[in-house]
């Protein structure tokens, strides 16, 4: 008996090593807000339900930290399996060779990219500039303008359709505007350039050239660009406020996370793609995620990247209140503390800016200084210290020296 009994535990003993063995584990490196580490952590729970053997450690920084962070790991030789990034770092590791080609992965797999199923494709930063693929987009990021419906009711005013004009915009930035109360637009002076930007390119403005090699701002389209917004701040007066605590009735800004969106916490609202002018302008982004070259569990990272990807780990992060790049997923279901019209017009918005998206960013992130000089003199121009085409003027000057020893220096 005492010899059976022996065997018994010796048999359980040896199966719990023989598992433990073969259980893999991977880092995932991610920065943000608790708002998103909260959905890392269910989406993982998601993933370990299907792949029980695969156990995943979050890496969690915040944002602002989390560059230095990752660059501190990789040179230690403790890198996270996979990374979770936006364009600058993603290009920078991926043109040290630090990043994975994830090109043979997809083949084996028999996934294809670009996908016209996926926002941009399912392709995230650094994008295919080489023939390869180094990131698989997880969520997407666009930029619109919320408009409170209630104001618009109140106002005696239709809600707007997705193609409205900015014609249609500033009549009704005016109806809704009551000085001292209450602002048709929640923009002012200091206004982030990528809630800035989309109005700029409305109006046909770029700031580089089509190939993205050479400054473009110095052009009367730009210049129109930057005058809109001039005078919806200094000669119509309609700008200010907040849009949540409701001193505002139109509001720029991107959705990330449903949170924003419940009515518990923000009035009954609609999320519409910026005006058009001379053309429609989308603003449209995705950020993705990288599996480091020197990972140890390459193809533990693979089952999970690609898992993420797919329609039902997008869905896992649709529900962790995540805006996801699997269309027909995001179709089928999003944002569920948001009211029907709400979430049909966020849907709409992020469909449509993904078909007319402006690409308008530098190749380089060494034009950083450059991109500074514009926005000082632009941000002149908006206090109302000079006008638009001094503005332009301005930068242009300064940008074209900055460049020339930019490109002395490091031969761009």
């Amino acid at each position: 008996m005492v010899m059976v009994v022996f065997c018994i535990v010796s048999l359980a003993t040896h199966a719990a090593l023989a598992a433990t063995a073969e259980k893999q584990k991977i880092v995932v490196g991610h920065f943000h807000s608790w708002v998103l580490s909260d959905a890392w952590n269910q989406l993982v729970a998601a993933f370990n339900e299907k792949y029980p053997d695969i156990e995943v450690e979050l890496l969690h920084a915040l944002q602002e930290e989390y560059e230095a962070k990752l660059k501190t790991l990789i040179a230690a030789g403790v890198a996270p399996d996979l990374f979770f990034a936006g364009s600058g770092p993603a290009a920078e590791l991926a043109k040290l060779g630090a990043v994975e080609d994830l090109t043979p992965y997809l083949e084996r797999a028999g996934m294809k990219l670009p996908s016209a199923e996926y926002i941009l494709g399912g392709i995230a930063p650094p994008y295919l500039s080489d023939g390869k693929v180094y990131a698989l987009a997880l969520e997407a990021l666009t930029r619109g303008i919320y408009i409170n419906i209630e104001h618009y009711q109140q106002a005696g005013l239709n809600t707007p359709g997705i193609t409205w004009t900015w014609n249609e915009f500033l009549a009704n930035a005016q109806k809704l505007t009551t000085p001292g109360t209450r602002w048709g637009f929640a923009i002012n002076a200091t206004t982030s350039f990528g809630n800035l930007n989309p109005v700029i390119h409305s109006f046909g403005g770029r700031w580089w050239n089509e190939n993205r090699t050479e400054l473009g701002f110095n052009t009367s389209e730009f210049e129109q660009g930057v005058k809109f917004i001039a005078d919806l701040i200094n000669v119509y007066g309609v700008t200010g406020g907040n849009f949540p605590n409701a001193s505002a009735s139109m509001y720029p800004n991107t959705p990330s996370v449903n949170y924003n969106f419940n009515p518990n916490r923000v009035p009954d609202w609609r999320f519409l793609p910026y005006p058009r002018g001379k053309q429609a302008a989308g603003a449209m982004s995705t950020e993705g995620m990288l599996m480091m070259k020197s990972s140890k569990n390459k193809e533990a990272a693979w089952k999970f990247l690609e898992w993420v990807f797919s329609p039902e780990g997008q869905r896992a992060w649709a529900i962790a209140n995540r805006v996801i790049v699997h269309i027909p997923t995001l179709q089928e279901y999003f944002a569920p503390n948001a009211g029907p019209a709400a979430r049909q017009s966020l849907i709409q918005t992020i469909v449509y800016n993904n078909e007319h998206r402006v690409v308008d960013s530098p190749l380089n992130t060494a034009w950083g200084p450059a991109v500074r000089l514009i926005e000082e003199n632009v941000r002149a121009a908006f206090r109302g210290e000079i006008s638009p085409r001094q503005a332009i003027e301005s930068a242009w000057e300064a940008c074209v020296a900055e460049l020339n020893m930019l490109k002395a220096q490091t031969g761009l």
